[in-house]
C-alpha cells in the first residue's frame, strides 16, 4: 500500500514508536495528505487507491465532502489536479446539516461555489480527513506512509512535539537519526516529504 500514498523519489521521515500510538497521530491527517494526480479523476476512484476506502465504506461513512471549500454531494465528482478535498463523517449543527452529502438542506449552501482548484498547475491532490474518518483510516495510512508538505509536517511537530514526545522513540530522515525537539528546520526544507510511523523499537 505504501506506493499508493508515497512518492518513492522523496525523502522519508520515519517515526519509531516508544509505545503503540498510531491513533494519537490521526489528527495529522486534518492538515492534508498529498496524492499524485497528474490528470482529473473521479473522487471515488482516487480514494479507492487508499487502504480501507471501499465504495461501501465511503457510501456509509463519508457524509460530508468539500471540494476546494465548496460542498459536494457526488462521490464520482471529477477532481482536478491542485484541488483540496476534505472528507468528514456526519457533523453536528446547522453547518453539518447544510453540508451533509445529499441532505435536504443542501439548497442553503452558497450559490457562488466553485469546484475548480486554486493551485492550478500543481500535480498534487490534497486530501484532508476529519473526525471519525481520520480515526478509522488514519492508523493504516500512517503505517503505510503518507506524503505531506515539509512545512506542514514541521508545524505539527513544533506544536505537538512536547505533548507527544513520550510516544516517540526515534525519528530518522532518510535513515539518519534526528532529535525530535530540533527536527523542524530539516523537515521544513523539504517541499514534499514522506512520513511513516514504524513499529516499536525493541
Amino acid at each position: 500500500m505504501a506506493a499508493l500514498t508515497r512518492d518513492e523519489r522523496l525523502s522519508v521521515l520515519e517515526l519509531y514508536q516508544a509505545v503503540p500510538a498510531l491513533d494519537r497521530f490521526a489528527t495529522l491527517l486534518q492538515r492534508g495528505v498529498l496524492l499524485s494526480l497528474p490528470e482529473p479523476k473521479p473522487l471515488a476512484e482516487i480514494l479507492e487507491r487508499l487502504p480501507g476506502f471501499s465504495r461501501a465504506y465511503m457510501e456509509k461513512e463519508v457524509q460530508t465532502i468539500l471540494v476546494n471549500h465548496s460542498g459536494c454531494d457526488d462521490l464520482d465528482q471529477l477532481i482536478d489536479p491542485g484541488s483540496i478535498v476534505a472528507l468528514s463523517a456526519a457533523m453536528p449543527g446547522l453547518a453539518g446539516a447544510i453540508f451533509r452529502r445529499g441532505g435536504p438542506h443542501a439548497s442553503l449552501r452558497s450559490r457562488t461555489r466553485t469546484l475548480r482548484p486554486t493551485q492550478t498547475g500543481s500535480p498534487w491532490l490534497t486530501i484532508k480527513l476529519f473526525n471519525r474518518i481520520a480515526a478509522h483510516r488514519g492508523p493504516e495510512l500512517l503505517a503505510a506512509g503518507i506524503t505531506m508538505t515539509g512545512p506542514v509536517l514541521a508545524r505539527f511537530f513544533a506544536r505537538q512535539g512536547a505533548r507527544m514526545g513520550h510516544l516517540i522513540r526515534e525519528l530518522r530522515l532518510d535513515g539518519v537519526p534526528l532529535d525530535p525537539r530540533s527536527a523542524g528546520d530539516q523537515i521544513t526544507a523539504h517541499k514534499q516529504i514522506c512520513f511513516q510511523i514504524r513499529e516499536i523499537l525493541s
